[in-house]
């Protein structure tokens, strides 16, 4: 007779208990003066946006803002995935420059798309868990306030765009 072989339980993290709350070795979190340059960027590009928007500035303002803004979203969405935000923020102000001397209706489409793309990502990845209703109504806030932002960039861009190519 074939006895059955009995396997005690397997315990995921074996050895002792800790004693205490595990805290993590080093903090994820940008220091301040990082932080801080990243919404003063955030912000003077929003604000050359609206200068744009409002016809308070020069042409170019406009397309400044949506570049800063491409650019800093870039660089954040890099840094929260746990990537390269030097090397993409600057591969996104090269992009950015690059489509603004050209002036190429494609390569504006197509930075257009690029500055909404990235937002929408960023919108998604800032935001944490939330447990509560309220937590969970904080959250969308954010998320909208930073897609919304990006939206403004993709716009500053002056895609071109053909409504009669699109009819039915």
């Amino acid at each position: 007779m074939v006895e059955p072989i009995v396997r005690p339980h397997a315990v995921a993290l074996e050895g002792p208990a800790a004693s205490g709350p595990v805290e993590p070795a080093a903090s994820h979190r940008a220091p301040l003066p990082v932080l801080a340059l990243w919404f003063g960027a955030v912000l003077a590009g929003l604000a050359a946006l609206l200068a744009q928007v409002f016809s308070l500035g020069p042409q170019w303002l406009g397309e400044a803002g949506a570049v800063t803004v491409t650019t800093a979203y870039t660089v954040g969405l890099a840094a929260r995935t746990g990537g390269r935000p030097v090397i993409f923020g600057g591969l996104a102000l090269v992009a950015g420059v690059a489509v603004l001397v050209l002036d190429e209706p494609q390569l504006r489409s197509g930075a257009a798309v690029m500055s909404a793309a990235v937002a929408a990502v960023l919108a998604v990845m800032v935001t944490v868990p939330a447990v509560r209703f309220v937590q969970a109504v904080r959250e969308c806030l954010i998320a909208l306030a930073v897609a919304g932002v990006g939206a403004v960039a993709a716009i500053g861009f002056e895609p071109a765009l053909e409504l009669a190519r699109y009819e039915y």
